[in-house]
């Protein structure tokens, strides 16, 4: 989901008070602050309870044709499968049980929320645990670089770029896709289901370790 598609869930939750986040989407689209600040920012008073929340997004939520075919491909493979979203855990996580995907064996990197009678305060974390409110996706990105052979990068917005760009492999859509072809970057694949993902991975051999990487043999699926 990209920062539009956030707001846009968002406001169907809180109207009439949407006037709260509107501005807050206007100053992260004049690059006044962060992705991550601005989820701090739309959520921190939003006082709806989990429960609420997880039932919305079960009731609403739409995955792009075949992933669930796609994820269980990728664990077949023997391929490790990162979710790494500068978005908020609970929404995804309602999204995954919603599939009927086990929560217990997925890696799930993304903001992490605690409800309050304040609302729902949200806070990112590297890899060592220091909060961070920038640069979420990317730090884990260079991480994911020194234990990987490989990354494959799935992407969809222009918050994916900086990672993407670090990435051995691309599949892009939308806005992503969209910066790559304007810019002749034509190792991003594009795609808009994910059951022509697999396809076109094993056309283009790109679950093939190296040999001449000095990193250690393994692959990643991030998204």
């Amino acid at each position: 989901m990209d920062k539009k598609g956030e707001i846009d869930y968002l406001s169907k939750i809180v109207q009439p008070d949407i006037s709260v986040i509107t501005p807050i989407f206007k100053d992260y689209k004049n690059g006044n602050i962060s992705v991550e600040q601005s989820n701090i920012l739309s959520f921190k008073n939003l006082k709806y309870s989990k429960y609420e929340l997880d039932m919305y997004v079960k009731k609403n939520v739409r995955f792009r044709k075949g992933f669930l075919e796609f994820y269980n491909y990728i664990n077949d493979m023997g391929i490790d499968f990162k979710i790494v979203s500068s978005g908020v855990d609970f929404y995804i996580l309602s999204a995954l049980i919603s599939l009927g995907i086990s929560i217990d064996n997925i890696s799930i990197m993304s903001g992490n929320s605690t409800f309050d009678d304040q609302g729902i305060q949200i806070k990112y974390y590297d890899p060592l645990h220091n909060i961070i409110e920038s640069d979420f996706k990317l730090t884990y990105t260079n991480t994911h670089r020194d234990q990987y052979s490989k990354i494959i990068y799935l992407g969809d917005s222009l918050t994916d770029l900086d990672s993407s760009l670090k990435a051995d492999y691309v599949f892009a859509t939308d806005k992503l896709n969209n910066y790559y072809a304007k810019n002749n970057l034509n190792y991003a694949k594009d795609f808009v289901h994910f059951e022509k993902i697999a396809g076109k991975a094993k056309k283009n051999n790109i679950f093939i370790t190296n040999s001449k990487s000095n990193s250690p043999p393994r692959h990643i699926v991030t998204f």
